[in-house]
């Protein structure tokens, strides 16, 4: 029970992470990153460059949240940040706590995403 309203606690749904890749020079511009990728995506780009996660996710297991934030959690020190990406990673519902507990880690935090779902991505600058 949630003790301040008597209400059943419900937590968060968990972010569905399909790949890590642990350290990138690329994906955030002057930034050592690791870069967590989020599958599924509302568009069909033909020159998609992740088509698999954002066309297929299902074939990408999901990988287990605690185990990549105790990872993170590790490195945090030589990372200058995390990007987060797809697919459309805004399309997962775990993403805004997602990005809480990469905020709490302190890391700064970047999201890809297509803009086509701008009241998502206006809630993670909250």
């Amino acid at each position: 029970m949630n003790p301040t309203t008597d209400a059943p606690f419900t937590p968060a749904p968990q972010a569905r992470i399909r790949a890590v890749t642990p350290m990138s020079l690329c994906d955030w511009p002057g930034r050592t990153c690791a870069v967590l990728y989020l599958g599924g995506c509302n568009l069909r780009c033909p020159t998609c460059h992740n088509a698999s996660l954002a066309f297929t996710p299902t074939r990408h297991d999901v990988l287990d949240t605690s185990a990549v934030l105790a990872g993170l959690s590790v490195r945090r020190n030589w990372l200058d940040g995390v990007s987060v990406c797809g697919g459309e990673p805004t399309l997962d519902p775990g993403l805004p706590a997602l990005v809480r507990a990469l905020r709490a880690l302190g890391l700064p935090v970047k999201v890809d995403t297509n803009g086509m779902l701008p009241d998502v991505a206006r809630t993670l600058l909250e």
